[in-house]
């Protein structure tokens, strides 16, 4: 009987290192890629934050990328539900937009500017 043990044994042993060999793991690396993230800042400013229907309040604000101006973007006013008024500007030299809107309807509206830079 110890015989037997003995093959079943090595048997055995020599198979779990075999098997271990077949399933050896490769671990490979790709190259780095570095990655520079830019901070852009749009501004939004009002003339007025009460009116009546029928006059206007003019939105103002700059658009610049690390502090500097961002010319010939197209900036869009929304209002807080995030339906657009359908009012654009383009951005000057200095960065700069201005947006009219005219109150068609009496109550509290909270807006927002968006640019969609490529």
């Amino acid at each position: 009987m110890n015989g037997k043990v003995w093959g079943v044994t090595l048997i055995l042993i020599v198979s779990l290192v075999f098997v271990g060999l077949l399933y050896a793991t490769y671990v490979i690396t790709s190259p780095k890629v570095t990655v520079t993230v830019e901070e852009y800042t749009l501004t939004l400013n009002a003339n007025a934050t009460t009116c009546r229907v029928g006059e206007v309040i003019e939105f103002s604000g700059t658009l610049t990328k690390e502090g500097t101006s961002i010319m010939g973007e197209t900036i869009e006013l929304f209002y807080s539900n995030h339906t657009t008024t359908g009012l654009t500007d383009t951005t000057a030299s200095d960065g700069s937009y201005s947006i009219v809107w005219t109150a068609t309807k009496k109550g509290t509206h909270s807006f927002y500017t968006k640019a969609e830079i490529a």
